[in-house]
């Protein structure tokens, strides 16, 4: 006897679509013994959702007692229970809080256009967390894969300084810098003065901004020295893992080479107490410390053993984790001065640091714990914020050496204010904006304003679904009105006459409940004064046998004659949706509607005129017709 197989939970690394059932029955995946038995299917009276013939196999919805029916046909293989699955969630990294890596600093310093090489093993290409945007492989031997990592050390390191902002795994310190990989170091972990020279020559002429080199030797290499010193002098930052040979008293000069040229930030470890790893290298030459201890990051998702866990993330330990970390620290502080020497931006990161050990610069942690920090913008540049319900509108202030001003998403968005004057529509709660401003000498500066909105509140509406601010925008203006729960139903499908209040309250109409020449819109009715308005100014016909069925609901093509009539939108231009064609009513409007650039329509090139739209799809295109803000 085949046996229903119980529900498990997994997680893994991507997002599904999981579908919950109002009713008691379940999914089920049904796999045959050869072909799927669509007669089986039929006699079980179960609901099918989706066949896999490549299997054998279908999905279906059914019941247990409808399961164990099917359970028994002879040509079933096994039935399972639907399994859920869900995302890993992303990991912010323990060492953050350590360098005041707060949300505020990265969510505008992302590395945005800084250029950082990683002189290592190479980076693994295929990990979901990691975005490669180049590189080169370097080695004497041979590079049939490319700068691949077949190590796992250039790929951690990658991770700490931009492992992307996706959901999944970790996030790095700068997770919008341009990575590139430059494979100087076998499988073994092993390079040579040629291979390390032509990496760093490889980043010259690639005009990396910064070079992160977590490789050390204990001898002095003149040549690689004059090839450093040749790209720190052309502008290149270059940081160095101090190495991991130092005494647990600290005692003795131990730290290595690169790391030891004074072209070179030799970067130190320390543990979560802040306190120096006892293998982390000392000496006069060191110049910061950075979390090194048990530090978790990315790995070659390929022969992933490091932790007996194959998901492509462990834990590592030693100045080569610490390293990455300044790297990640001095992009976001080069994206913010573009135009900075490398000694100008080490002054920077040596006046933003906490103090460890003997008082000053000490042979144990150098100048001190790296901090990120976000410089305030200089005098005559502010931004004042005035509340009025959902409404929040920011008056900018610049001085005359800004060029422009962008306000920047929690997700590191950007768009540029036209003007002194931002508006935003918001549901009550306490909101972060991020005003970046671009100096003319490439410098920019940002300014956290945080806001208290006390209403509107919807029992069904968040700030994160993208349609938030357009039913917002038409409550603030008294367009769009809550029902008597508390919400505003975004995902129920609008009927004509609620199609049609909406529109009448947006260009003014007389909304005042009166007798209509429709048979079927009694006085009594909510919108009865907007229908006959709308009828009096020829927006809306209504059917051939006097009625106006308020009750239907609206389709797209529907909405796009209405609102094009409303707002007298009118356009000569062929539509290029696949699916709407020159004889399909409201072919003119629909076309309006697109030169209006209130609609883009589907991914997939198509319109879908006769889909019932919903009250949030409304309100987008009401609100793009009614306020050109929001296309």
């Amino acid at each position: 006897m085949k046996k229903i197989i119980a529900v498990l939970s997994l997680l893994l690394l991507y997002i599904p679509l999981i579908v919950h059932a109002e009713t008691s029955d379940r999914e089920y995946i049904v796999t045959f013994i050869e072909d799927i038995d669509w007669n089986a299917l039929h006699t079980a009276k179960v609901e099918v959702l989706d066949s896999y013939e490549v299997i054998s196999a279908v999905s279906v919805k059914a019941s247990e007692s409808e399961a164990a029916v099917l359970n028994d046909s002879p040509r079933v293989s096994t039935i399972q229970e639907s399994k859920t699955y869900e995302i890993r969630d992303q990991q912010i990294s323990k060492s953050f809080p350590m360098l005041n890596i707060t949300p505020d600093i990265q969510t505008v310093y992302r590395g945005t256009g800084v250029k950082i090489g990683i002189l290592d093993t190479g980076v693994d290409l295929k990990h979901p967390d990691l975005k490669v945007n180049g590189g080169i492989c370097v080695l004497e031997e041979s590079c049939t894969r490319g700068y691949q990592d077949d190590n796992g050390h250039g790929t951690h390191v990658a991770g700490v300084i931009g492992a992307l902002d996706n959901e999944i795994g970790v996030v790095g310190v700068v997770p919008d810098a341009g990575l590139y990989a430059i494979k100087a170091m076998d499988s073994t972990g092993t390079g040579t003065t040629a291979t390390i020279l032509a990496g760093v020559e490889w980043a010259i002429e690639n005009k990396m901004d910064i070079l992160n080199m977590s490789v050390t030797t204990d001898q002095d290499d003149p040549a690689l020295k004059q090839m450093i010193d040749r790209a720190y002098n052309e502008g290149m930052l270059i940081v160095g893992a101090a190495g991991n040979n130092g005494t647990k008293s600290g005692d003795g000069d131990t730290v290595l080479y690169p790391a030891r040229y004074s072209s070179v930030i030799a970067v130190g470890a320390v543990n979560d107490n802040q306190v120096r790893v006892a293998s982390s290298a000392t000496g006069n030459s060191l110049e910061f410390v950075a979390p090194g201890y048990n530090i978790y990051s990315t790995v070659p998702l390929a022969g992933d053993s490091f932790d007996g866990i194959r998901d492509g993330y462990t834990y590592m330990t030693g100045t080569s984790m610490a390293a990455p970390y300044i790297t990640g620290i001095i992009a976001a502080y080069k994206e913010q001065f573009p135009s900075s020497t490398p000694q100008q931006i080490r002054d920077i990161l040596g006046s933003n640091v906490k103090d460890l050990g003997a008082a000053g610069r000490d042979p144990l942690y150098g100048k001190g714990l790296a901090q990120a920090a976000m410089l305030p913008v200089p005098e005559g540049n502010a931004v004042q914020a005035k509340v009025d319900n959902g409404k929040v509108t920011f008056t900018i202030n610049k001085s005359e050496e800004v060029e422009y001003v962008e306000i920047v998403s929690s997700k590191g968005e950007k768009s540029v204010i036209e003007d002194n004057i931002k508006i935003e529509y918001v549901l009550a709660g306490t909101h972060k904006y991020y005003f970046k401003y671009h100096f003319k000498d490439g410098r920019t500066y940002s300014v956290p304003v945080s806001v208290e909105v006390k209403k509107p509140i919807f029992t069904d509406l968040s700030s994160t679904q993208w349609f938030s601010p357009h039913m917002v925008y038409l409550n603030y203006h008294g367009i769009l009105k809550g029902y008597k729960d508390g919400g505003v139903h975004p995902y129920e499908s609008i009927t004509r006459g609620e199609a049609l209040a909406l529109v009448g309250r947006a260009i003014g109409l007389d909304g005042e409940q009166r007798s209509s020449y429709f048979k079927d819109v009694e006085s009594s009715y909510f919108a009865s004064g907007y229908i006959q308005s709308a009828f009096d100014q020829t927006i809306i016909k209504g059917f051939s046998d006097q009625t106006f069925r308020p009750g239907q609901n609206v389709t797209r093509a529907e909405m796009a004659i209405l609102i094009a009539k409303a707002f007298n939108l009118k356009s000569n231009k062929e539509v290029v949706f696949s699916d709407v064609g020159k004889s399909i009513s409201g072919y003119s409007e629909i076309a309006a509607l697109i030169d209006s650039s209130i609609t883009r329509g589907f991914s997939d090139g198509t319109f879908r005129p006769y889909q019932p739209i919903t009250r949030s799809e409304f309100a987008v295109f009401l609100a793009r017709a009614k306020n050109a803000d929001f296309k």
